[in-house]
């Protein structure tokens, strides 16, 4: 159980729907501030040919369209060195994990990209 409905990030949002067992608290929350509304979860990127981001996870925006990544830990609040990777995809709606770790994006108008090097 991840947490909704009873929790939106850290925050108690709905205490009378509690999910099936103990909530399992965000390793990442931020302030929906710059245009900032819901994350968009994604894969830790497990491919050599992005070296930048081997080992992150990668994550978006669903109303800015910001793609970042992050070091994740285990624990609550856990994560490190949150980054922009530089993309920015307008309508982003989700994340795909492909053959070999390739990581694929989806965006609202039906467009869907692959990661790749520069």
């Amino acid at each position: 159980n991840f947490g909704w409905p009873q929790f939106e990030g850290n925050r108690i949002f709905d205490n009378s729907r509690p999910g099936p067992d103990p909530a399992t608290p965000p390793m990442f929350v931020y302030a929906h501030t710059a245009g900032r509304c819901a994350i968009m979860g994604g894969y830790v990127v497990h491919n050599t040919a992005l070296p930048q981001l081997n080992g992150r996870y990668i994550y978006g925006d669903a109303c800015n369209g910001a793609v970042r990544s992050f070091i994740p830990r285990v624990g609550p609040q856990q994560a490190e060195d949150d980054r922009s990777t530089g993309i920015t995809l307008p309508g982003l709606s989700s994340f795909g994990l492909g053959f070999g770790g390739l990581i694929y994006t989806a965006q609202i108008d039906g467009q869907v990209s692959r990661l790749a090097p520069p």
